[in-house]
């Protein structure tokens, strides 16, 4: 693996999966730590990558501000196939992103990043009627996963939390059901699925 100058690191396209899931754990260390690398951002990086790209893996996260999987795991350009959108759902759009980065980018890996104080969960757990425009379609994404915490019972809090971490599974659970070439690739054992929870308080990402 070659060193650049500043500190950041080319990735080999021949990683295994124990070595992605390596990287990028190893990366949430530096990140809770905050000792974050130092960044190839240059004219010269950047042009780098104009030809094509190769990130080595992939992450469904939420679109909340305050969750940035590129800061989080502490990867660079070039790095990670990102998909972000509200409760980290999954739709058509979604899925046809994972399946463009695992079939043409060769990315087989993909991390279902959830976060602690969701505010799409915090809202499907907190309300029953229909939210106002297209909001709604998150919210009936998020349903069945509410619906399952809220029948284990507990505290408001409690199945907030139950549903966040319950939403990632269900969330593999629709990949898997809906994508034909994701669901081939993962039982011919050349793509991997990992769940994974941020907390946004310590920093931490623990995998589920």
């Amino acid at each position: 693996m070659k060193n650049m100058a500043n500190g950041s690191k080319e990735f080999p396209k021949n990683m295994s999966f124990e070595q992605v899931m390596a990287k990028l754990l190893e990366g949430n260390e530096r990140f809770f730590h905050g000792k974050l690398e130092a960044k190839d951002i240059s004219h010269t990086k950047r042009s780098s990558l104009l030809g094509g790209q190769s990130p080595f893996a992939i992450v469904l996260s939420c679109s909340d501000s305050r969750v940035l999987p590129e800061l989080i795991f502490d990867q660079s350009l070039g790095d990670l196939f990102v998909i972000r959108v509200a409760g980290n759902v999954v739709d058509t759009l979604e899925l046809a992103s994972i399946e463009y980065a695992a079939v043409h980018l060769k990315t087989k890996m993909l991390i279902i990043l959830v976060h602690t104080h969701c505010g799409a969960v915090t809202a499907a757990v907190d309300t029953e009627h229909d939210h106002a425009g297209n909001i709604r379609e998150v919210i009936k994404k998020l349903r069945p996963a509410v619906e399952k915490a809220k029948g284990m019972g507990g505290t408001r809090e409690d199945i907030i939390q139950i549903a966040i971490k319950e939403n990632a599974f269900l969330t593999e659970n629709e990949i898997l059901k809906n994508s034909e070439i994701i669901r081939n690739l993962v039982e011919k054992g050349q793509f991997k699925i990992v769940k994974a929870l941020y907390n946004m308080a310590t920093g931490r990402v623990e995998i589920l």
